[in-house]
């Protein structure tokens, strides 16, 4: 019998947001760990985004027009169980969730976000450092690791904002490893 190993949006986000935050200890002795901080980091945002937005039929993380596909599916198949469900998963990119949880979605109730400009600018910044890395090129990268830890902080800030919206479909045990986690970035924001 195979074994599986079972994953869901909200689950991949805390855990992410952990091992980044178990990560940090190790920079000190070896830079180069921020470079995994800054994708696990990632990582848990853009789950955290998919799995805030997803809403009850699960879709709102969807572009528009898939969303209406799946919606039309939904209602084809109280009738007919042989409607055809669309095949197409596509999760919007980070950005465009982003502009969602700030703007609101007929799945939410409201926006999700309200970023201060700080949040914003490190937000990007993780955003074109984790461009660096999963698209790597024939290059050496230079990384400052000035400012790294500001950067952390606002995405687990954000991070914060965003648990709010899917802390129901956690254990207690995972709500009380996650605080755990977002503290430690706090404790490093104003550190260099």
């Amino acid at each position: 019998m195979t074994e599986y190993a079972r994953i869901t949006p909200h689950h991949l986000a805390v855990l992410s947001v952990r091992r980044a935050a178990d990560a940090l200890s190790q920079t000190a002795s070896d830079p180069t760990i921020w470079f995994f901080v800054i994708l696990d980091l990632h990582r848990a945002i853009y789950c955290a985004l998919v799995a805030a937005l997803s809403g009850w039929a699960e879709i709102g993380a969807y572009s528009d027009k898939l969303q209406a596909q799946w919606t039309a599916w939904f209602e084809a198949s109280r009738n007919n169980p042989d409607a055809l469900a669309p095949t197409e998963e596509y999760v919007l990119p980070f950005k465009d969730l982003l502009s969602r949880a700030e703007s609101g979605t007929p799945h939410t109730t409201g926006p999700l976000l309200e970023l201060k400009p700080e949040h914003r600018a490190d937000l990007f910044k993780l955003i074109e450092y984790r461009g660096n890395l999963d698209h790597v090129k024939p290059l050496t990268w230079y990384l400052g690791i000035d400012g790294l830890p500001r950067v952390g902080a606002s995405a687990a800030e954000v991070f914060a904002m965003l648990l709010s919206s899917f802390s129901h479909r956690l254990e207690i045990e995972e709500l009380t490893q996650v605080e755990a986690a977002l503290a430690k970035f706090a404790l490093r924001k104003d550190q260099k």
